[in-house]
C-alpha cells in the first residue's frame, strides 16, 4: 500500500537518533579526556555520573576546567547552568544542549 500526501505538505522530520547518541558519546568522551588531563585522573576511573567534589574538583578547579570546555566546543555555558552540574554528565547534556543550540550539534 502506497501512502500519498496532500500536495504542499512534506515529510514529517525525522530526528537522526543513531547521529544524536553518537554526538553524546563522543562529546562525553572529550569531556572525559579532558577532565583525565585537567585533574590527573585516570580515564577510566571517570564515572561521569559521580558527584565532581568526590573526584576531588572543587568549585575553582571546575570554573578553570569550564573555561577549557567552553573553548574546546566552542560553546558557552551560562553561570547559571553552571550551578545545577554536579557530575561530568550533567556537563555533557548542558554542552550538547548549547551545541544544539548554536546549530553545532
Amino acid at each position: 500500500m502506497r501512502v500519498t500526501r496532500p500536495a504542499g505538505r512534506s515529510e514529517p522530520k525525522s530526528v537522526n537518533y543513531k547521529r544524536y547518541n553518537a554526538v553524546r558519546m563522543s562529546t562525553l568522551a572529550r569531556i572525559q579526556d579532558l577532565a583525565a588531563k585537567e585533574f590527573s585522573i585516570d580515564p577510566t576511573s571517570l564515572d561521569p555520573h559521580v558527584q565532581l567534589d568526590t573526584l576531588g574538583i572543587d568549585s575553582l578547579s571546575f570554573i578553570e576546567f569550564m573555561f577549557k570546555v567552553e573553548e574546546e566546543f566552542g560553546v558557552s555555558v551560562s553561570d547559571e547552568s553552571l550551578k545545577g552540574i554536579k557530575t561530568l554528565a550533567d556537563l555533557e547534556r548542558h554542552v550538547v544542549d548549547a551545541l544544539a543550540a548554536a546549530g553545532k550539534g
